[in-house]
């Protein structure tokens, strides 16, 4: 198993599944049982405040992101390293426990991404995922994730040819 923790994956320009087309996931945890990550490139027009749901208040007003098919509780990509859960490369950490997300929407000081949903994989289906197409990896950046244009597809994808990346 290549390991791709902290990596970007942008799918190739063929990808036929609608969930995937243009895409750049960022790959937040990989182990034999599993693997997660989240779409950095599909913006809703909801803001966090908008979709807060909780009683603690939410100055964020950056919107939400749409991280991927698999609906689940809010996410957060984040810079503050005293909440975060994961520390999915230098300067990058994730949360998705509702405390760390409460402290992190109250008076974002740090770089901040919330999610409402992610990309997950179970047992080896991310590698026979990316073996049926030739997706480009490459390590991440503090700048991919907080930074990250709508063309962040094209500036990880250059001329949108994929050589056989990953075998």
């Amino acid at each position: 198993m290549r390991k791709l923790l902290g990596h970007l994956l942008a799918a190739p320009p063929q990808e036929r599944d609608p969930d995937f087309v243009g895409t750049v996931i960022l790959l937040i945890q990989q182990s034999e049982e599993q693997a997660f990550g989240v779409v950095l490139n599909r913006p809703t027009t909801t803001t966090v405040r908008q979709a807060w749901r909780s009683k603690s208040p939410c100055q964020c007003d950056a919107v939400v992101y749409s991280g991927g098919p698999v609906s689940g509780p809010f996410m957060a990509l984040h810079s503050d390293p005293s909440l975060g859960e994961i520390e999915v490369l230098p300067g990058v950490y994730y949360s998705v426990q509702k405390k760390q997300l409460e402290q992190l929407v109250r008076r974002p000081t740090h770089p901040l991404r919330i999610f409402d949903s992610h990309v997950g994989w179970g047992p080896g289906q991310m590698e026979r995922f990316l073996e049926k197409g030739p997706w480009r990896t490459t390590p991440a950046t503090p700048e991919h994730v907080f930074d990250a244009k709508p063309n962040l597809w094209e500036e990880v994808s250059p001329g949108g040819t994929f050589p056989n990346a990953l075998r």
